[in-house]
């Protein structure tokens, strides 16, 4: 196996992206391995933090979110590049071209973008909040803040899809004062987790 040093790139700096820079960069100290270039790049201007505790944020919008240990970010072969959205891939060249046209060239390349929202396709649905970032969360919590203000009273909000997401987000606009609705295709909240006596249970409450 080769020692020579390679060029990884990394698209997506979600928690996945994280795991596997945190995993590869500890398990190359511990082999004494060459230190190989760790290129991640991030389309938004946080440091990987983790989404899965974003409806923390309606509480505290400036609670600190990032996974593990910042200085990973500092080590001499990690580069992780913000606000870049990765937009062309040239698989011959082996390289990946962003928005602003900055080429990055790899020998490995990850795609660990994971998912995003996905917004109904009907008119004026471009106006809505979806819920999957800090910033989704913290317009949301301006939004809330600025109806309250405008109306005099709780804003009304809906909140499409009765999964674990959709609650998350109706607790938090709950929280926020305002007075949600959530809207489903299935007969209970939560059908993909629970079955129908649980998914009862949870809309009871």
């Amino acid at each position: 196996m080769s020692n020579t040093p390679r060029n990884i790139l990394v698209v997506g700096a979600g928690p996945a992206a994280w795991r596997f820079v945190r995993a590869y960069h500890e398990g190359a100290e511990a082999a004494g391995r060459a230190a190989d270039t760790i290129t991640v790049l991030n389309d938004e201007p946080y440091t990987p933090y983790d989404r899965v505790a974003i409806e923390q944020l309606f509480k505290d919008p400036e609670k600190d979110l990032t996974l593990g240990d910042p200085e990973l970010w500092n080590a001499e072969n990690i580069n992780l590049v913000n606000n870049c959205h990765a937009e062309k891939l040239d698989r011959n060249r082996r390289v990946v071209t962003d928005t602003e046209g900055n080429e990055y060239p790899y020998d490995v390349l990850i795609f660990a973008t994971g998912s995003r929202a996905v917004r109904i396709p009907i008119l004026n649905s471009d106006a809505a909040h979806v819920f999957r970032t800090v910033d989704d969360v913290k317009n949301m919590v301006s939004e809330v803040n600025r109806l309250q203000s405008t109306l005099g009273r709780a804003p009304r909000g809906i909140v499409v899809g009765g999964g674990l997401l959709g609650l998350e987000a109706a607790e938090g606009l709950k929280e926020l004062g305002a007075e949600p609705t959530i809207l489903d295709v299935a007969p209970w909240l939560l059908s993909v987790e629970v079955d129908q006596g649980g998914g009862y249970a949870v809309n009871a409450q």
